[in-house]
């Protein structure tokens, strides 16, 4: 017995579109399949002694934009190197400990030029 809005769609109309919902089925049961593989995965990374944060950030960079992921890691680079000039704050050291040793001499280099007072920030520059 065929159902009634099957037909009213038409043979050809009816087969497509029990053709649609069995793939996307079919798609939807490897999915789950999918993701308790990455579970497993995970699991296992975990068991080996990785960082699961770390992993999941590197998965998230492979995922994104590579041009993208670079101007991101070129803007957090400049602000490390200039938190980097303010050395005597916790936020300074941290910034100096983060950055590569390339960089590190660099910011120690253009302390070494320009030190001296700083300005107070509420002053007007000339």
């Amino acid at each position: 017995m065929s159902d009634p809005q099957l037909e009213e769609l038409g043979t050809n109309s009816g087969k497509q579109l029990f053709d649609f919902v069995q793939r996307i089925e079919s798609l939807e049961a490897e999915k789950t399949a999918a993701v308790d593989d990455i579970k497993a995965e995970k699991a296992a990374a975990k068991a080996a002694g990785f960082d699961l944060k770390a992993l999941n950030h590197i998965l998230k960079e492979r995922r994104g934009d590579t041009k993208k992921t670079m101007e991101l890691r070129a803007i957090v680079e400049a602000y490390r190197r200039a938190l980097g000039k303010y050395a005597d704050t916790e936020l300074g050291q941290w910034a100096l400990n983060s950055i590569s040793e390339q960089a590190k001499a660099k910011v120690e280099g253009a302390k070494a030029q320009f030190r001296g007072p700083r300005p107070d920030p509420g002053e007007k520059l000339n």
